[in-house]
């Protein structure tokens, strides 16, 4: 830097703003695109590959394997912040209206005065004294009840009755979560595992309007899900909301491909339209990256038969056609007749959670392949996780409320 009395100012090279008395202030770093820092699958892959200095397609399915399991551990290491959920249960009165007949030759249960709801197969009916589930609606005035939880004998037309629902199905993905926390009330239902919530529900199953109790447990009606169980049933509209671990964003695969790279695109503004492709759904939530180059561009560390970092990386907001998407923010450079790649991003938080992640990769792909250095890539794990927890925590102060706890017996090994 260069300043002489007239109060002139050369700042070579300097990122730096010059105001007429010869003062200077650094230049502030521009603001940057959020999705310019994604990790991709074909990225995490790409990793592997170039961490043991191998690019064959068998060691590339292995690779990809790697990357699926260690995806999946990955929310088992921590209560990570970055899978934190808010989510809401609503439930809904119970329905009295009309009266039922049934005939236990068919299990079919016909109403009269009234319509069964569309979602009436994740309902019960209480008649009498007996509880019963419902299989499924097969018209808007008769229900199938389920084999095992049926009226022994019929039931005769104008009989009174009464629809609820007792089960609501959690968002995709849980894992754990907190209490449910009613709004605009100062009571809520407390947790009982599924056979307390059992023991309970045989001495009271009348549905009531504030339930007393509620139970996680897996889903009868979804494969893999779970759902809360409230006892006794509630009849009246109320609201819950609760905090949860999620599972990450699931990986999208192409065909046998990491990257949808078929055709050229351009863009304007948030529209992107494609020549010679073919744009799905599922490609939303995906990351495009562009290249001004004849091939389809790579991660910033390129790979084994292509070293061609991607010039800018946008995430897809919708697919509306084969030929047209549209992406969160507009491409700084000129898009026109370019070659680009789609690929899943992994949903994990860069700047805590990526190095760590990336060390799992390489330990399951040393584990799953039989390396004589698997259990010194283990250690590498430890360490790191070590680190990514405290970069998971997203304060610098502490209040009242902190305090060091331990979240599972596996942050006690893994040294939290």
């Amino acid at each position: 830097m260069t300043v002489d009395l007239t109060g002139s100012v050369s700042l070579a090279g300097s990122p730096a703003s010059v105001f007429s008395d010869g003062s200077y202030t650094p230049v502030r770093a521009p603001e940057f695109n959020q999705s310019a820092s994604l990790l991709t699958l074909a990225d995490a892959v790409d990793h592997v590959l170039m961490a043991f200095g191998i690019n064959s397609s068998t060691s590339g399915r292995q690779a990809r394997a790697a990357v699926y399991e260690a995806y999946r551990d990955l929310p088992d290491y921590h209560h990570w912040r970055y899978y934190k959920r808010r989510a809401s249960i609503n439930t809904i009165a119970s329905q009295t209206t009309g009266t039922v007949e049934y005939d236990s030759s068919t299990r079919i249960l016909t109403l009269t005065g009234a319509t069964w709801p569309v979602t009436s197969r994740y309902m019960g009916v209480v008649i009498g004294t007996g509880v019963y589930k419902i299989q499924g609606r097969t018209s808007s005035t008769e229900v199938l009840l389920h084999p095992e939880q049926c009226p022994p004998g019929d039931i005769a037309a104008g009989t009174s009755y009464e629809l609820f629902k007792s089960v609501y199905h959690l968002p995709a993905g849980y894992r754990q979560g907190g209490r449910l926390q009613p709004i605009s009330e100062s009571t809520w239902p407390t947790y009982r595992n599924p056979e307390g919530l059992l023991d309970y529900m045989v001495h009271n199953y009348s549905p009531s309007s504030q339930p007393d109790w509620y139970t996680i447990r897996q889903s009868e009606d979804f494969m893999g899900s779970m759902c809360v169980e409230f006892a006794p049933p509630p009849n009246t509209e109320r609201t819950y909301d609760f905090y949860y671990s999620s599972s990450p964003r699931p990986f999208q695969l192409f065909s046998s491909s990491n990257e949808y790279t078929t055709g050229t695109i351009s863009a304007s503004g948030n529209a992107i339209t494609g020549s010679g492709t073919a744009f799905t759904s599922s490609m939303a939530g995906c990351v495009i990256r562009t290249s001004s180059s004849a091939s389809s561009p790579t991660g910033i560390y390129g790979r084994h038969n292509l070293d061609n970092p991607y010039d800018e990386q946008r995430v897809i907001q919708s697919v509306t056609s084969g030929t047209e998407l549209y992406v969160d923010q507009a491409f700084t450079n000129t898009v026109s007749g370019a070659k680009y790649s789609i690929c899943s991003p992994v949903d994990l938080d860069v700047y805590s959670m990526a190095t760590l992640f990336l060390k799992m990769c390489e330990y399951t792909f040393a584990r799953m392949t039989m390396r004589d250095d698997a259990d010194l890539r283990k250690q590498r794990v430890i360490q790191q996780l070590r680190v990514a927890i405290a970069a998971d925590n997203k304060r610098t102060t502490i209040g009242e409320s902190d305090q060091v706890y331990y979240d599972s017996l596996a942050d006690l090994n893994r040294g939290n």
